[in-house]
């Protein structure tokens, strides 16, 4: 898959995607990309095409600063959860 993992599961719960990201199902990449476009404002409608360059890019920035709060979010719950 192209996006790693902490990736596709930050992907997954912003969008509010149908898919569970604790269940390891990975999206395929067709709607791992429409998700990432989602993020860089597409609206999917029924006549709208599929999304451009311009779209994507936005989508795969706003999905890397979701990255980065979804691995620090995780390492402090992580932290949190472990003995003393």
């Amino acid at each position: 898959m192209y996006f790693e993992d902490d990736e596709w599961k930050a992907l997954l719960i912003r969008t509010g995607a149908k898919a569970d990201p604790q269940s390891g199902d990975e999206p395929s990449l067709r709607e791992a990309m429409r998700l990432v476009a989602q993020l860089g404002g597409f609206l999917g409608r029924k006549g709208d095409g599929e999304p451009g360059i311009q779209t994507i890019w936005r989508g795969l920035q706003r999905l890397d600063d979701l990255t980065v709060m979804y691995r620090e979010l995780t390492r402090i719950l992580t932290a949190r959860q472990r003995p003393p």
